[in-house]
């Protein structure tokens, strides 16, 4: 997978970006890893194997969130959820993952549901805006019984004898 990548410098002789090519990868490391757990004990990976795989991976979810960000176009969406990516797995033909990223869905939309987790930033920032106001709130009753209590303190108890 090869990514384009501009390079804003500035040279006397160009005024126009340079782009520059990179190669996105995965680490070796990890893509091993992963391999290897799925391989019997006595098998081996050969490095150019676990190279190979990293760069089929990133192309895997290159081309998987090329499909979601479009599904979440034609949702209005401005931002790819787990919805986007099982109806996007749907339309490529990835049918035999389909039942697993719906369970994991269904697993995160559970937690989702104790406190902020799963909220947008726009929700995350009302409940914060909520809770500083109801604290702003509190600190004003607050201030107002501190008040109250300063002039029943400093009333004189004769008046405080009338009273009861």
């Amino acid at each position: 997978m090869v990514a384009k990548k501009k390079d804003s410098g500035k040279s006397a002789d160009k005024k126009e970006d340079k782009t520059v090519l990179t190669q996105l990868t995965l680490p070796i490391s990890t893509v091993s890893r992963i391999v290897k757990s799925s391989l019997p004990n006595n098998a081996k990976l050969a490095k150019e194997a676990s190279e190979a795989l990293s760069e089929c991976a990133v192309e895997f979810i290159s081309f998987i969130t090329s499909e979601a960000s479009d599904v979440a176009r034609g949702l209005g969406h401005r931002t790819i959820g787990e919805v986007e990516l099982i109806k996007a797995a749907k339309n490529l033909g990835f049918n035999l993952f389909v039942p697993l990223m719906e369970a994991l869905h269904k697993k995160a939309s559970e937690k989702g549901k104790d406190k902020s987790k799963g909220k947008s930033k726009a929700g995350k920032k009302k409940d914060k805006k909520e809770k500083k106001d109801k604290s702003k709130k509190e600190n004003k009753e607050k201030k107002k019984n501190k008040k109250k209590r300063k002039l029943e303190f400093d009333e004189p108890k004769e008046k405080k004898k009338q009273k009861t």
